[in-house]
């Protein structure tokens, strides 16, 4: 066992006081168990250390500011530790190879609290986020953005559960408002977009398709009383299709910015057509759920749905 000494020395780039011991290649000291060093470059490091290298437990500061306790591994921060930045955001968790890995929490002056798995400095995996104004999610994250399934909050009571991309919503997800109202469908860059179903507190319920979070294209608007209407929208408004009462008898309607337009009685066998476009719709609305597997392929979703929605438009132009 090398011999120890309580040393205080300095060269052209470091001062260092504590134990050490003499290297007999060089006849330098050597910092070994407990120390403190400072660097002309501006570091500072007072902890443990072994044969030359920050090892145990240790303070570093640097010259910016920013400040680590915890753990180091032969010159690395590993381990538990703290960092703080001087701005005042502070991380606790672990690390490795001088990196934020592993499971911790960043918390912000702001407010701002990033909890869950990191890799590499960036949130990463499975993590939680909660914002200043209330807002809350949590599920994944890629490079710390929203990436992947996840359920987002609002203070005012709505929520968000399904799929995220890039901080975006993206994909197919359901969203609820507390009065009642409810979308389950497909979104492109955080708005209704695509085919989707919309439910009222009264019953009433569409299922079509949108664009630019409203209703446009083709649909079918079911009434809580029985009645229906089968057709185009425009900016969540009708504009022209069938509508069919309680006792199945169907009109051709066109509708204009101030309302209905015109009206017309058409055959029996416009009704049987009116209620084929609602199976279709039907069945269009299904097929989310087929769907689902390519939620991360908001451009696939879009072109398959845009699709089926020429397949339905092809259909009326008949009529």
């Amino acid at each position: 066992m090398q011999d120890l000494y309580d040393v205080s020395y300095h060269t052209r780039d470091e001062f260092y006081e504590g134990s050490a011991f003499i290297d007999t290649y060089t006849n330098n000291f050597i910092p070994h168990r407990k120390g403190y060093m400072i660097y002309t470059s501006g570091y500072t490091y007072d902890g443990d250390w072994s044969s030359g290298s920050w090892h145990g437990w240790g303070v570093l500061c640097f010259p910016d500011g920013r400040r680590y306790v915890g753990d180091f591994n032969m010159g690395q921060k590993e381990g538990q530790g703290n960092f703080e930045w001087p701005n005042g955001n502070v991380y606790e968790g672990e690390f490795q190879n001088s990196h934020i890995n592993g499971q911790g929490t960043l918390t912000k002056t702001d407010g701002t609290i990033l909890k869950g798995k990191w890799i590499n400095d960036q949130l990463h995996g499975e993590g939680e986020i909660y914002l200043p104004d209330g807002r809350r999610y949590s599920g994944e994250f890629r490079n710390s953005k929203l990436h992947g399934p996840g359920r987002f909050k609002w203070p005012e009571g709505m929520v968000y559960e399904g799929n995220f991309n890039n901080d975006f919503i993206n994909g197919h997800g359901i969203y609820t408002i507390p009065d009642g109202r409810k979308y389950e469908g497909s979104f492109c860059n955080s708005q209704k977009h695509g085919n989707g179903t919309f439910k009222w507190p009264s019953g009433d319920t569409y299922i079509g398709e949108f664009k630019n979070d409203k209703m446009s294209g083709d649909g079918v608007l079911k009434y809580a009383n029985g009645t229906k209407f089968v057709g185009e929208f425009v900016n969540n408004k009708k504009l022209k299709g069938i509508f069919t009462d309680k006792d199945g008898k169907s009109k051709a309607e066109v509708w204009g910015s101030n309302g209905l337009i015109k009206s017309s009685k058409k055959s029996n066998n416009l009704a049987k057509l009116s209620e084929q476009l609602v199976k279709w719709s039907e069945i269009i609305s299904t097929a989310k759920d087929t769907l689902s597997f390519i939620s991360n392929n908001t451009s696939a979703i879009c072109n398959i749905v845009s699709v089926v929605g020429a397949i339905i438009g092809g259909i009326l132009s008949v009529i």
